[in-house]
């Protein structure tokens, strides 16, 4: 994947900081600092190249002041040429200010005003041109006139009296060239996904979204229960793993959602609150191939216990390794552990020789085939330095993820516990 830069002047307490676009990024800290806010401006950086609608305003925009319209049917073009050029700078202006609305839209915050900076890879040239040309296609003496555009190597054809209702033919192959540059194949990405807080309640009761964050959650939620069951590129371990963290598996039956569990079914409004949180990504993986997709989980380990915090960064990392990209904002010490452990294996990976590895991770019962590498991960701490100010610091993860979020407070803590049970037991803990 080519990075994406971007400068945060402000986004709600967060000032003068800076984030790079990675396939797996976790950002922890204090509860309303402002994690989400930052998550969902990532995921952004991937949602955008997949919206039918949102590029296609730069576009509409720029095709009044110049560029050939390919909806005016009355309009005489040349056989060929370029139809369009745009520059760089002007791209990324747009993406700025479009990541801002996004996540006021996501927020529901109508009032949410920001200021960032998007760089774009360097794979982008400075100016971009749409060039076209005419094409004939179809039987000898009843062709059909058609237009190839092409841009950054990709290619589309269309026939202008089809026109397109909701998207311009700019926006269309724009949005496939973008996602070919950045992460090397046009196929790459095809599907996002939202996990917000509190997720599980629309699997028992009847949600009313009020907010763009939730919307596109059940806008997601209603499409997956359109969807069949994949049958190609299942990931049985991530299923394996998922149908042990819920002891059981969720599927829709009718109207409602049911919990399977021990050969007994029952309705999910009586499935244990972990079950129902953690359900939407069963019923996504199950559904999308989960190497082209985008998803910004909150709070992974909500409601679970420590163990299963554990097992859910397995998850994760079971994700990651098959391709996934993911935003994730977590408050847990075990789940963050969990991931350093595997952080950490992949650095033993790469120091021990495959016979030794091999022989560690069977003697201390740990799969030898989940590990994270660094290369894919990023890990950003918010820290609050004033009531109206928040730095964001890039954490050095070579040997684990640093616990910046949690030496402020397991100190106290584990200090006053020792001290109260010296001095009720008279011994030391």
């Amino acid at each position: 994947m080519k990075p994406i830069k971007i400068h945060i002047d402000r986004l709600g307490l967060v000032r003068d900081a800076d984030i790079t676009i990675t396939p797996m990024m976790v950002f922890s800290g204090e509860s309303g600092i402002g994690k989400s806010y930052v998550a969902i401006l990532c995921h952004y950086f991937f949602y955008v190249w997949l919206s039918p609608k949102r590029l296609d305003t730069f576009f509409k925009e720029l095709q009044k002041e110049q560029g050939l319209n390919f909806y005016n049917q009355n309009q005489n073009f040349p056989d060929k040429g370029i139809a369009l050029t745009i520059t760089k700078k002007d791209l990324q202006n747009w993406l700025s200010k479009d990541a801002v609305t996004y996540i006021s839209y996501m927020l529901g915050h109508n009032g949410f005003s920001a200021d960032i900076k998007v760089q774009l890879p360097d794979v982008f040239p400075d100016k971009i041109a749409f060039q076209f040309e005419q094409e004939l296609m179809g039987i000898d003496n009843a062709e059909d006139i058609y237009y190839k555009l092409t841009v950054l190597h990709i290619s589309y054809r269309f026939k202008q009296e089809l026109g397109f209702k909701d998207e311009s033919p700019y926006a269309y192959v724009f949005r496939y060239a973008a996602i070919s540059e950045i992460f090397g194949d046009f196929h790459k990405l095809d599907y996002d996904f939202v996990l917000p807080p509190s997720r599980g309640s629309y699997l028992s009761e009847d949600v009313r979204a009020k907010t763009g964050l939730y919307t596109s959650f059940v806008e997601g939620m209603e499409e997956l229960e359109q969807a069949k069951e994949i049958t190609d590129n299942v990931n049985t371990h991530l299923s394996d793993l998922l149908k042990t963290i819920i002891d059981g598996e969720v599927k829709k039956s009718g109207d409602n959602y049911v919990y399977i569990t021990h050969n007994d079914t029952m309705p999910a409004s009586a499935a244990a609150s972990s079950v129902r949180e953690i359900a939407p990504l069963q019923l996504m993986i199950m559904k999308r191939d989960i190497s082209k997709a985008s998803v910004l989980i909150e709070e992974p380990e909500a409601h679970l216990h420590p163990l299963k915090q554990r097992l859910m960064a397995d998850i994760i990392a079971t994700m990651a390794l098959g391709g996934a990209n993911m935003q994730i904002t977590t408050h847990s010490d075990y789940f963050l552990r969990r991931i350093n452990d595997l952080l950490r294996l992949n650095l033993l990976k790469s120091k021990k020789s495959e016979e030794e590895y091999n022989k560690i991770c069977k003697k201390y019962r740990f799969n030898p085939d989940l590990t994270i590498n660094p290369s894919i991960l990023s890990a950003y701490y918010l820290e609050k330095k004033t009531d109206e100010f928040v730095t964001i610091k890039l954490q050095d993860i070579k040997e684990g993820i640093p616990f910046d979020t949690f030496t402020k407070i397991n100190g106290k803590p584990m200090a006053d516990s020792a001290l109260i049970y010296e001095l009720t037991t008279g011994q030391l803990l």
